[in-house]
């Protein structure tokens, strides 16, 4: 206890408590010769300082000094200077108190008021002290987040390899194995030049001319010069409308197959998913859920084959041979009806999971749960997965029996983790039980089947598949197996809860050399299917993360590949927003002209166009604003002769002839000066005077 004015009054010591005293003499008054922070230790009794109180108090009324008081109570005159020049340093006249002291109370007043001031600022320091370093390593640390945010925007690279999504507390039902999404291997790494968000401008007029440095390259990116060409081949014609759809789609997937499996495999798995959520334009978002549910039930069908098969067991059997056989290798046994019930449903085979019942015994199974597995048999006919029927949800009167059983086992703390699990899959509206090291709930994947079989048994979809989009979108691509900080596994995990736009985010910007091919295939795709690119539940449209993918992919394209202006102009073309294409294909013209001048073509003895690209993926005169906005670009960044030489060409392939005059006649001024640049552009006006300008020619005829 610390003692200060306002709890300790001024009274005389002989009548106060002597609890009070012995606790103010034991915690509150240092020693006069050590360090004021320091405890004093009296043995003094009270009798006897009260006894020294009335010989003080004698002496005082026979007008002995002060001193003489002091000095019987507390010891020699010079170690009462030492207190009283130690109570404040920046208070040198603390020695001699300005008011006369009457009596011992205020003496021990005023010194117990000092040395507890003494005290407190001691501490008051400190604590100063200690917020200033806490402040100090606040603002370290926001000043290291705003510096990875402007060294991603800046230099266009994913500068300290993390995420921009935020990483909330990991759950530990969710698991945090990659699973079946993210089961084929390990990404190499690298980092990928683009901003991932519209209003950070990833533009190809943002960054320097090709001629004179390397910065439109993607950082480390080395994607097989092949593997682009298929790419651009199927992109061709991925906007045809009709069944080519499907196509489209095993023609990615074929080329995902012939990549190296540390790239391919997620790649490839993000194409199935995608071909089971949007299996036609315009698919609604629980439809999507349920493609979601049919994928990640195949994909787990496959799984348990493919583990059966490595042992050399024929699986051209029904498939509750199959899953009779892959129990029996995983637990052996342990296993029990329920193991084959939970991975029947697991793999979207409810057809087998009704007929595992004949291996029940008498009272395993009651009535309630055997019609509902009979219901969803009979849905499910002669389909090889009952999320094809597109409509599988139990209702109300059919899962209340099973509701009160479920929650009744589990109050008990039942340990049959698969028999929780079949009854919470069958009521529609209960969770998977977390169970991380138990085979089929320990993925992500698991976690995400279990969540979208509940959104489509819920009240209200729509809000449930919102929810569960926020949740998952708010883990991190750190929360997944894999050299690359699991970035293609969390991608997957984004796509299959609807988070579209920020999937092709996490690609674009992931370590993986084929992160930003990969996102933006895959967005195109998406935009061909649905013209809204965006997260389920943020309520608007996200285009532009599409847009500005392809354009950072075309930027890698126009240096990583021969002719790569004519591939960049091809992804350039996709982009959705009319002013943001015209715009970046006028960059790209800017940029490309000097190596690959075959966009904006040539011109002809007569002033004429001929053999520009552009004209073949566009109307004449939209080629021609095109290149002339190129050539504006090319005069307002020019740095020597040659870019002005450029410019021109490019106004007089766009036809702008009046331009090409005003340059030429700023090059020449002023007139009264003679220098060598003003020499050679007076040369170059008197030849384009000769060749156009002298005769009847197309130029003098628009002028």
């Amino acid at each position: 206890q610390i003692y200060t004015p306002s709890n300790v009054t001024t009274r005389n010591v002989a009548i106060m408590e002597i609890d009070s005293f012995s606790d103010l003499a034991a915690t509150s008054l240092p020693t006069l010769s050590q360090d004021l922070s320091s405890r004093a230790n009296y043995s003094r009794s009270l009798s006897a300082l009260h006894a020294e109180n009335q010989v003080l108090q004698r002496s005082f009324q026979n007008q002995a000094p002060f001193v003489n008081g002091a000095r019987s109570l507390f010891g020699d005159s010079n170690t009462f200077g030492r207190l009283a020049t130690s109570l404040n340093d920046s208070t040198k006249a603390a020695s001699k108190p300005s008011d006369p002291i009457c009596g011992l109370d205020e003496y021990l007043q005023r010194s117990r008021d000092g040395i507890l001031e003494k005290i407190v600022n001691g501490e008051r320091e400190h604590i100063n002290e200690e917020i200033e370093k806490r402040v100090e390593n606040d603002i370290q640390r926001s000043w290291e987040k705003e510096r990875e945010w402007w060294m991603r925007e800046i230099i266009g690279k994913d500068y300290v390899g993390k995420s921009f999504l935020p990483s909330p507390a990991r759950r530990s039902h969710a698991g945090s194995r990659s699973g079946l999404l993210g089961s084929g291997g390990t990404d190499g790494g690298i980092s990928l030049a683009v901003r991932g968000i519209k209003d950070a401008g990833a533009s190809l007029s943002n960054l320097p001319s090709t001629r004179s440095t390397n910065r439109l390259n993607v950082a480390n990116a080395n994607v097989d010069q092949n593997v682009i060409l298929q790419h651009v081949e199927v992109v061709k014609n991925i906007a045809k409308q009709g069944n080519e759809m499907g196509d489209t789609v095993a023609a990615f997937e074929t080329i995902a197959q012939s990549m190296p499996p540390q790239q391919g495999y997620n790649y490839g798995v993000a194409w199935r998913l995608l071909a089971c959520m949007l299996h036609q334009r315009s698919a609604s978002p629980i439809e999507r859920v349920i493609g979601s549910l049919e994928h990640l039930s195949k994909q787990f069908r496959d799984t348990m084959i493919g583990r059966v098969q490595s042992t050399g067991f024929n699986t051209n059997q029904p498939m509750l041979s199959i899953i009779q056989k892959y129990v029996d290798i995983e637990f052996g046994s342990n296993a029990t009806l329920w193991h084959l019930i939970y991975f029947a449903l697991r793999s979207g085979d409810a057809v087998a999971a009704r007929n595992a019942l004949q291996f029940a015994k008498e009272g395993e199974i009651n009535e309630s749960m055997h019609k509902a597995l009979l219901s969803l048999g009979q849905k499910q006919g002669k389909l090889e997965c009952m999320w094809e029927t597109k409509s599988v949800a139990l209702s109300s009167h059919e899962t209340h029996d099973l509701e009160v059983l479920h929650d009744s086992l589990t109050a008990a703390g039942e340990a049959n983790v698969h028999k929780v699990g079949s009854l919470a899959l069958l009521c529609g509206n209960r969770m998977l039980p977390s169970a991380d090291s138990v085979l089929g709930f320990g993925t992500i994947e698991d976690y995400i089947f279990g969540c979208q079989w509940k959104v489509i048994h819920s009240s209200d979809p729509m809000a449930a598949i919102a929810h569960l989009g926020e949740h998952i979108r708010g883990f991190d691509a750190s929360y997944f197996d894999g050299q690359n900080g699991g970035d293609s596994s969390f991608a997957l995990s984004l796509l299959a809860s609807q988070q579209f736009s920020s999937a092709l985010q996490c690609l674009a910007m992931s370590k993986s050399p084929t992160g930003l091919l990969e996102a933006a295939h895959l967005g195109l795709f998406i935009l061909s299917v649905d013209d809204v690119v965006g997260d389920m539940g943020n309520g608007k449209s996200n285009t532009g993360v599409v847009n500005d993918i392809l354009v950072a992919y075309a930027s890698y394209l126009l240096t990583a590949v021969p002719e790569g202006s004519t591939m960049a102009l091809l992804y350039l073309l996709k982009i959705a927003d009319k002013v943001c294409r015209r715009e970046e294909i006028a960059s790209l013209v800017a940029q490309s002209y000097w190596t690959q001048g075959n966009l904006a073509g040539r011109l002809t003895s007569d002033g004429n166009r001929q053999n520009a690209i552009l004209d073949n993926h566009m109307p004449y005169p939209e080629s021609s604003e095109i290149i002339a906005d190129a050539a504006q670009l090319v005069r307002k960044t020019s740095k020597s002769r040659q870019d002005i030489q450029n410019s021109l060409n490019l106004f007089m392939l766009s036809g702008n002839y009046s331009s090409v005059l005003l340059v030429l006649n700023q090059m020449m001024s002023p007139p009264d000066e003679v220098n060598p640049e003003r020499t050679y552009w007076r040369q170059q006006s008197e030849l384009l005077y000769s060749t156009h300008l002298s005769k009847r020619s197309l130029m003098l005829d628009c002028l």
